[in-house]
């Protein structure tokens, strides 16, 4: 399921005001009550190092893994509007307690935070990365709050090694320049620049992001750009992140003689993967990688 404009807007205006992560240290062990997950990301995560079963309530854009959009589809919590006192009593009966022993955010709206903590309840908050490091150390810090801490190294060592191995696997380039726009919303055109999580995952590649010449301060690093600036810049890769296919992007007349369109380089990526910094990060990079070697590999750009 594609995550709407203002939930990935949100999340990147968080990264100004608050700090990369909270870490905490207790274990599951020794505490009643669930984790609460109000981050897509942080919920794929749990899942993956091994602590789905510690996880009694998710946000609603939280569907994935297949057993997070279960809880997505019945705890229906917005994560942009949400309510303090619904999410303190979140926990099934099961787990001992309906008091999460911990929340985990990725945005704090509605002073979330504050009203957690005045409830005694610890709150981990996890706003998007700028870094692959950054990126990381948020699982990390989730196997510490689970006693998790080998599943999640084993992630992190995971995730590691198929970044590398697809930088590797990108032929140098001397003499051709990549010039990539990444759409993350129409009308008007909503795009990331190389000081982002996803794009500096994409400046790994060795490519020119098309936005970065066009963005200032204000924009937290997801500026808007017009369909004209797009076109004089005229990308030879466009990848598309809000649910808009390659079909779609062709058909727009303002893009017609734009060189990905022209070379029918327009990869529409998966919208779980596109929008989250979580387990499927090395899927996001793999998808990316395809796409730069297939750009280099048309002769139709390069004549």
């Amino acid at each position: 399921m594609y995550k709407p404009l203002r939930f990935v807007v949100a999340l990147s205006l968080s990264a100004l005001t608050f700090p990369l992560l909270t870490s905490v240290t207790a274990s599951a062990s020794t505490q009643s009550g669930c984790i609460v997950s109000l981050s897509p990301s942080a919920s794929a995560t749990l899942f993956s190092i091994g602590a789905g079963a510690e996880v009694g309530a998710v946000d609603e854009n939280s569907t994935y893994p297949a057993a997070a959009a279960t809880l997505a589809a019945k705890d229906k919590i917005d994560a942009l509007n949400p309510s303090a006192e619904a999410i303190a009593a979140a926990c099934p009966a099961s787990f001992g307690s309906t008091k999460p022993r911990a929340v985990v955010i990725s945005y704090d709206a509605n002073g979330l935070s504050a009203k957690l903590k005045a409830l005694g309840i610890t709150v981990v908050t996890q706003d998007a990365p700028t870094t692959l490091a950054g990126a990381l150390s948020q699982m990390t810090a989730l196997g510490a709050l689970t006693g998790k801490t080998g599943g999640a190294a084993a992630l992190v060592a995971s995730i590691n090694q198929t970044i590398t191995k697809d930088v590797a696997s990108v032929p140098a380039h001397t003499g051709k320049t990549i010039k990539v726009f990444y759409e993350i919303g129409t009308n008007p055109y909503y795009s990331l620049t190389s000081a982002t999580f996803v794009g500096s995952l994409m400046a790994k590649l060795g490519v020119t992001n098309i936005a970065d010449a066009d963005s200032t301060s204000a924009d937290a690093g997801y500026p808007s750009l017009s369909a004209e600036y797009i076109v004089k810049a005229n990308p030879n890769l466009i990848f598309t992140a809000d649910g808009s296919s390659a079909a779609a992007v062709a058909k727009r007349s303002s893009f017609s003689g734009v060189a990905a369109v022209k070379a029918k380089e327009v990869v529409a990526l998966n919208d779980n993967e596109a929008s989250e910094w979580g387990p499927q990060l090395g899927d996001l990079m793999n998808q990316i990688t395809t796409a730069v070697k297939a750009t280099l590999a048309n002769t139709s750009l390069w004549k």
